[in-house]
Parts: C-alpha cells; structure tokens; sequence
C-alpha cells in the first residue's frame, strides 16, 4: 500500500472510531457538515482525500480540535 492510501486509511478509521464513540451516524454527521451520507461512507472507507477545512468542518461537527482529530496520524 502506498503511503498516501495508508494515511487517508488512518484518518478514515479515526474518524469512524470517534463518530462511533460518540454514538453519531453516518447520516447525523453527513447533516452536521452539510455532506451526503455517500460522501461521509468513502471517507471512512479512506477513498477520498478530504481537504484540510472538511477535516476541521468533521472534528468541528465531533467538538474536538482538528489536531486531536488527526493524533497519532503517521
């Protein structure tokens, strides 16, 4: 696997620990960042490469801090 699709993997898996963490849908946070539901699915499937600020509109939507979101990303 090349490193780019190992990063945007991290941040998928990240992102869809903490949604389900905090007990939230896929459709409540595609609404809480103004996303379709498809689009919040291929990015916790790590196939897409989300912007800087749709990550922060995500942690935003998760109240935490865009660098908490991507923790432990390497």
């Amino acid at each position: 696997m090349k490193k780019k699709e190992e990063i945007l993997l991290q941040i998928a898996q990240r992102i869809k620990a903490i949604r389900e963490e905090k007990n939230i849908s896929q459709i409540e946070l595609a609404r809480l960042t103004d996303k379709e539901r498809q689009n919040i699915y291929r990015l916790e499937k790590g196939k897409i490469n989300p912007s800087i600020f749709q990550l922060y509109e995500i942690a935003n939507s998760l109240e935490m801090n865009l660098s908490d979101l991507l923790k432990d990303i390497k």
